[in-house]
């Protein structure tokens, strides 16, 4: 294994966040997990799960986040890392 496989091991991380429809979760925790993401204070290995009481696909879901993240999120919001964030949802 290389060096740089162990280290992105050692950093992956896995969050589930319970109430994932919900609007503490999209005024505050995805814009949030967002802002660390695009500092980099999250690794790539990084997977969020979502589960909530609305049904809703993979897509659906996606795109609800990106909305609220753009609404919410009290820095700018950057295109490329916003669509890299939403790809670990």
């Amino acid at each position: 294994m290389y060096q740089g496989e162990e280290q992105a091991k050692e950093n992956a991380l896995l969050m589930i966040i319970f109430g994932g429809t919900g609007d503490l979760t999209h005024r505050k925790l995805l814009p949030a997990l967002y802002h660390l993401m695009s500092e980099k204070s999250l690794s790539q290995e990084t997977s969020i799960i979502c589960v909530g009481r609305r049904p809703m696909d993979d897509e659906s879901y996606r795109a609800d986040a990106r909305t609220s993240i753009a609404k919410f999120s009290r820095t700018g919001v950057d295109e490329a890392h916003l669509s890299d964030f939403v790809a670990h949802l």
